[in-house]
């Protein structure tokens, strides 16, 4: 069964697998990671409005947000 991240906006959120996809945005953003939750660097140079994210080799338990996102997306994994 996969798990559901509602996230809205520039919420920080956790993803406990390497793997995950977040759902179209409706402006595009930036994804940012970060160990720690509190020091984010870029993983991304952007992703445009309507794409699906596919992020793989990340690590269980980093902190993402979306810089620039406008609305609500579901990461999956």
């Amino acid at each position: 069964m996969a798990t559901k991240i509602k996230v809205i906006d520039e919420a920080h959120f956790q993803v406990n697998a390497p793997n995950f996809a977040i759902s179209p945005s409706a402006t595009g953003y930036i994804l940012h990671y970060s160990a720690d939750g509190i020091h984010f660097t870029a993983w991304t140079d952007g992703t445009l409005a309507g794409v699906t994210q596919v992020v793989a080799c990340g690590a269980a338990g980093m902190y993402y947000y979306l810089d620039g996102n406008v609305g609500e997306v579901i990461v999956t994994y």
